[in-house]
């Protein structure tokens, strides 16, 4: 396996430095050559420290994007759906290699639709039965093209509000690594980037079903009930939460409740483009709301006058906090 991990790494080092290879990493990727071995080695790195860093990752990705139209038809072929995790959080750079998210169930080649919200942005889709999605910064959601006809499953990396339309014969189910969430006719919330160290899942209205397709364990819940996993220590709660403040990222507002500063970290690179070297010891949490649209600077200014051990130096799109 350690040849595919280094062949991985070494095309990661080369797109680095010039998008030609990006198809050729594409097309090695996908074909039907050894797909085991490729696939045990993403899990290895998305298991395991690499050289690799999530900062590199989401700048990658944003650069590849901005050179392809934000949706688009990809033909599919059977691969297992924890990979589109693993490629996410690993190798952003190839969101291309989305292809890997069919399950089993699929024994022949269907075309799908893939849409990614560049970072810094929000994308509102109109699916074919008629439900809305918003997505938000940096997060990839991949469906059928006839969804909507058999079945309506959707495929999730990162964050985005869902507006079902009600059919009781055609569940709407969002799946991510680990977890399937169903509804009927609702609208909840589900966060799942896969660098995150917490998967939640959010009721706004009506009712839905969370399945950890790992032990097989199910949980219903309510409105305003709030599902969160730990994904260090998998364990999982559910807490009664604030709508306000969970849908703030769909009205370009900043809410943290509770959180850490490597946890904020995460969420303005996404939001501002920005890569962070984070090098404060603090492990505390803290709450903090901010207006629609603020600019980063003013975000960071008000961080460092409350937190403890943080200071910050901002240059381009590098920010430097020790």
């Amino acid at each position: 396996m350690n040849r595919y991990i280094n062949k991985i790494l070494d095309l990661f080092k080369a797109t680095r430095k010039s998008a030609t290879n990006i198809d050729d990493f594409h097309e090695w990727l996908i074909n039907d050559e050894q797909t085991q071995e490729k696939e045990e080695a993403l899990f290895h790195l998305w298991n395991e420290p690499n050289e690799i860093s999530q900062n590199e990752s989401v700048k990658a990705l944003s650069s590849f994007k901005s050179h392809i139209k934000p949706q688009k038809r990809i033909k599919q072929r059977k691969f297992n759906l924890g990979v589109l995790s693993a490629v996410a959080a690993v190798l952003a750079l190839v969101f291309i290699t989305s292809i890997y998210i069919v399950t089993n169930q699929y024994e022949s080649e269907v075309n799908y639709i893939e849409n990614y919200s560049q970072v810094g942005k929000v994308n509102t889709i109109k699916l074919p039965d008629g439900s809305i999605v918003e997505t938000n910064s940096s997060s990839i959601l991949v469906y059928p093209e006839d969804f909507g006809r058999k079945n309506r499953t959707i495929y999730l990396s990162g964050e985005a509000n869902f507006q079902v339309v009600k059919d009781e014969k055609v569940p709407f189910i969002v799946k991510s690594k680990n977890f399937a969430v169903t509804a009927i006719g609702t609208e909840f919330n589900v966060s799942s980037y896969p660098d995150d160290d917490f998967y939640k899942t959010t009721l706004i209205e009506g009712s839905i079903k969370i399945k950890n397709t790992e032990e097989e364990t199910e949980y219903l819940l309510s409105v305003e009930d709030q599902f969160v996993f730990n994904k260090e220590t998998s364990t999982h709660s559910i807490e009664k939460v604030i709508l306000e403040d969970v849908t703030a990222w769909q009205r370009g507002e900043l809410v943290f409740q509770g959180t850490t500063i490597k946890e904020i970290v995460k969420v303005l690179e996404r939001k501002y483009g920005v890569i962070f070297h984070n090098n404060s010891t603090n492990t505390d949490v803290y709450n903090f709301r901010f207006q629609k649209d603020a600019p980063l600077s003013k975000v960071l200014e008000v961080m460092e006058n409350v937190m403890d051990d943080f200071k910050y130096k901002l240059v381009e799109d590098i920010c430097y906090i020790y």
